[in-house]
């Protein structure tokens, strides 16, 4: 199966509908409003980065910047590393997600 055959869940087709919407209501490069972006970034955290920023045409990165995952807030070194650890896997299960084809 590849990548184009995989459906996209219902919530992200609706938030790409809305999307689309302001967009063709909007002039061209015109900043996404905020609460579109925290949309995303729920559905990301839901569904993963990947699988929210293409569909959505959203820069991948940003939206991983939004979520936290790539600069997590700063860490205390003095804190527990638990967070660290989280953030650490994280990022892998994501590139995981990307890097393997769906239903192999």
């Amino acid at each position: 199966m590849n990548r184009e055959s995989t459906p996209i869940p219902k919530p992200v087709a609706q938030l790409q509908r809305q999307l689309e919407q302001f967009r063709s209501s909007q002039p061209e490069r015109t900043k996404l409003l905020e609460s579109l972006w925290q949309a995303a970034v729920e559905l990301a955290r839901q569904h993963g980065v990947h699988p929210v920023a293409r569909p959505l045409r959203l820069d991948y990165t940003r939206l991983k910047k939004r979520l936290g995952v790539i600069f997590p807030a700063a860490v205390n070194v003095t804190e527990d590393k638990s967070n660290l650890h989280a953030t650490f896997l994280l990022n892998f299960a994501d590139e995981l997600r990307r890097r393997v084809p769906v239903g192999k």
